[in-house]
């Protein structure tokens, strides 16, 4: 007789219920787990890229200091705590004012930058022991001074074209170079010279953005030899040598007459402030010193100019204009606050839009000196010739114009110009 098996008693069988949700349980822990390592290692991340982008903005402005102080060799103690300055503003604008360590070189002319920071460890960072996380960044930039220098400097970074030769206009530069900082690119450039313009030089011509796509020829830019050099694109902007300089007009006027005109042959002018702008119309001789001028000068087309050590302050957004056929013999003083400056428009009165500076006509002068117009255009229109000198144009934006003639030749005997632009390097290397 066979016996049947009782039925399993209660607890006794494979009751599977619930496994299911235990497993769902151990997967969603594991899930958890690394959802939350992930994110972790996410902010671990992050907070690097914090602290690499604090790192280069401090060493780009640690660099920039230095082609400011023009550092060649060594730091003195005020300049390494002025480039050490700079570089920890920076990096406390990134949200970084501690954890900062600045070494500059002067000597290799490069500035390192360490950033370090810490975080508080979540899941993983208890799982691989330790209180903190650290997390560190470094960044070395390279601000190399170059040997050539330059004479005609375009320094409006939105300027298109920063520097025009069009018509057939003739610019011959010897002994430093010509250089835009314009970014501009396409058909107008950073910079153009025209297919009938003419610009020949010993040194390089360079821009910030490319040369003109349209009505320009970068073979015009040639050699002394009539070898075509080109244009060299996309380069370093240059330092403002006269950035750091300041203009303080007298509290009197000298004169407050409207367009104080100078016209007697045996005039001899002084320094002082005219208020309301100065005209030339004769042979007049300037006293060396500072002239300060609010409204403008004008040189007409009979004036003869003449003097040594003289710097015209132009002030609140004050123009030069020099037509028909004025002749004039100018130099800048070789020392003091001006030394090199002959014509220094103050660009923090200049106001938003000043008008432009013309030399115009059929004018032949010789200027030994800077033409420093930061903040407005000059330009160089009709038969306007220059004599070969120590001449120097800075200005946001240069215009050469009709069949004008530039010529500057800077050697040992330009005494005095001694903040010409440096062409420098300044790129992170690490």
């Amino acid at each position: 007789m066979k016996r049947r098996n009782a039925p399993p008693g209660p607890g006794l069988g494979r009751d599977e219920r619930g496994a299911v949700a235990i497993l769902m349980g151990v997967l969603l822990t594991v899930l958890v787990s690394f959802m939350g390592l992930g994110v972790e290692v996410g902010l671990w991340w992050f907070e690097k890229s914090k602290a690499q982008s604090a790192a280069d903005a401090a060493a780009y402005a640690a660099g920039l200091e230095m082609i400011r102080l023009e550092v060649n060799g060594a730091l003195s103690d005020s300049e390494e705590t002025a480039v050490a300055g700079v570089a920890l503003a920076a990096a406390g604008d990134h949200g970084y004012d501690s954890g900062v360590t600045i070494t500059p070189d002067g000597a290799a002319a490069t500035v390192m930058v360490d950033v370090q920071t810490t975080l508080q460890p979540l899941l993983l960072g208890m799982v691989l022991g330790g209180d903190s996380i650290a997390i560190g960044s470094r960044a070395t930039v390279l601000a190399q001074k170059s040997t050539k220098n330059v004479c005609v400097l375009a320094i409006d970074e939105l300027a298109s074209p920063g520097l025009d030769a069009t018509g057939n206009s003739s610019a011959s530069i010897k002994g430093c170079g010509v250089h835009s900082n314009s970014k501009s690119t396409g058909n107008q450039g950073s910079l153009c010279v025209g297919n009938n313009a003419d610009m020949v030089t010993d040194y390089e011509v360079s821009t910030s953005g490319t040369f003109c796509t349209s009505g320009g020829n970068p073979d015009n830019v040639r050699d002394f030899d009539g070898n075509p050099i080109g244009v060299t694109e996309n380069a370093p902007e240059l330092n403002d040598p006269y950035g750091d300089v300041t203009a303080d007009a007298p509290e009197s006027c000298t004169s407050n007459q409207n367009n104080y005109s100078v016209e007697e042959s045996d005039d001899l002018v002084d320094g002082g402030y005219y208020c309301k702008g100065l005209k030339f119309q004769d042979a007049v001789n300037l006293n060396p010193g500072t002239y300060y001028v609010s409204g403008g000068i004008d040189f007409t087309a009979s004036a003869n100019v003449s003097g040594s050590g003289v710097t015209f302050v132009l002030m609140e957004g004050a123009t030069v204009s020099i037509n028909g056929s004025a002749q004039l013999d100018l130099g800048a003083p070789n020392s003091g606050d001006y030394a090199g400056l002959l014509f220094f428009q103050d660009p923090d009165t200049a106001g938003n839009n000043p008008q432009s500076s013309s030399f115009n006509g059929n004018a032949n002068v010789s200027l030994n000196g800077a033409l420093y117009f930061p903040a407005s255009e000059v330009r160089m229109n009709g038969s306007f010739s220059t004599d070969p000198n120590c001449m120097q144009v800075i200005a946001g934006k240069v215009d050469l114009a009709g069949s004008q003639d530039l010529n500057i030749t800077h050697d040992e005997s330009c005494a005095g110009m001694t903040k010409k632009p440096f062409t420098r390097k300044l790129a992170l290397i690490g």
